[in-house]
């Protein structure tokens, strides 16, 4: 019966062991999971930064070009315009001065003096 217990306690000792072994080496899974997932989140987050970088620059960039196309029209259009005022301004002064010179002569023709 001796024999028994003693044998029934070298299992249990060594069914500890193995449990301690398995918590071991479950606790060295758990922290290389660890590990490899904070690499994972790291990689992630540096090409998730890279990309939202590059995606700032593009914008700008695009940004940037929209406003030098829309300066190049609104420069073009301008000039035009420019030209477009003064000639409507010349005849409008024409006209000024036609009314002006009617008004001082009482309405008759002036004549060149």
């Amino acid at each position: 019966m001796s024999d028994t217990i003693e044998r029934v306690l070298e299992v249990e000792e060594k069914a500890k062991q193995i449990v301690q072994q398995a918590r071991e080496e479950a606790s060295r899974v758990v922290s290389d999971a660890r590990r490899r997932a904070e690499q994972v989140l790291d990689g992630a987050a540096e090409t998730a930064r890279s990309e939202a970088e590059e995606i700032v620059r593009s914008r700008r960039e695009q940004a940037e070009n929209e406003r030098q196309e829309t300066l190049r029209r609104a420069s073009e259009s301008s000039s035009g315009a420019e030209r477009i005022e003064e000639d409507r301004f010349e005849r409008a002064v024409e006209r000024i001065v036609r009314v002006v010179a009617w008004g001082e002569t009482d309405g008759q023709a002036s004549r060149p003096r």
